[in-house]
């Protein structure tokens, strides 16, 4: 796990992946186990064990990619992955992108031109920030599926409302609640759209989890070491 730098990670062979390791491995963990956990995402997980927890991420030669999950709760993987996107020195939607991702939400256009220009902004972002954010907003929206959300009691609006600091915030906005409700909303229409959005990454998704197992995540300034989230 990285804290401090770009998202960025690369596979075993060197080869640029496709989401980083602390995200695809925990996601599927979530994924394969978690859709009946009630609070899943708003419920903290124990410190002491997603202490323990990112250790492993951060312990090589692996880096958490053979994790075993025994001992951990979900709430404890859906707490470090929650915990790495907040790590990243710029949200997944970067700052450059905080305005037209707001702006777009409140455009007076049809719908479906709205989800074609979300999908167009998305396209824009780099590649690692895009192929993360795709990940987790697919992830999201398996949660927020109504037969899962009524044993969850996490809909789209609640995965939101939990999510929206990880991954669309500006430094000047933290402390403003009208800036936070707008920004809610855009992932909130985004966690309900993403099979919609998606297009040609969906070859990322949650339901592409095996292709994700065997990655680590790597500093993009310092691509032969790892550096540890403290």
């Amino acid at each position: 796990m990285i804290a401090g730098v770009p998202v960025g990670c690369v596979s075993e062979t060197g080869e640029p992946c496709i989401v980083p390791t602390v995200v695809a491995i925990c996601g599927q963990h979530l994924r394969e186990n978690g859709q009946q956990t009630q609070g899943i995402f708003r419920v903290n997980g124990s410190m002491k064990r997603v202490q323990k927890l990112q250790d492993e991420f951060n312990t090589p030669p692996e880096y958490g990619r053979r994790v075993g999950w025994d001992g951990y709760t979900l709430h404890d993987a859906a707490t470090l992955l929650r915990r790495y996107l907040n790590s990243l020195p710029e949200p997944v939607i970067s700052t450059d992108f905080y305005d037209d991702f707001r702006n777009l939400l409140i455009e007076n256009i049809p719908h479906n031109d709205k989800l074609h220009m979300y999908a167009s902004l998305i396209s824009q972002l780099p590649a690692e920030s895009r192929h993360t954010l795709l990940y987790v907003l697919e992830l999201l929206a398996l949660f927020a599926k109504p037969e899962n959300a009524k044993l969850t009691l996490m809909t789209s609006s609640n995965l939101a409302a939990v999510l929206q600091p990880c991954l669309l915030v500006h430094p000047g906005h933290v402390a403003d609640p009208q800036e936070y409700v707008r920004s809610k909303a855009v992932i909130e229409f985004l966690i309900v759209n993403a099979a919609k959005i998606r297009g040609p990454e969906s070859e990322l998704s949650a339901a592409g989890g095996q292709r994700v197992r065997h990655l680590r995540v790597l500093s993009s300034s310092t691509p032969t070491t790892h550096r540890a989230l403290t």
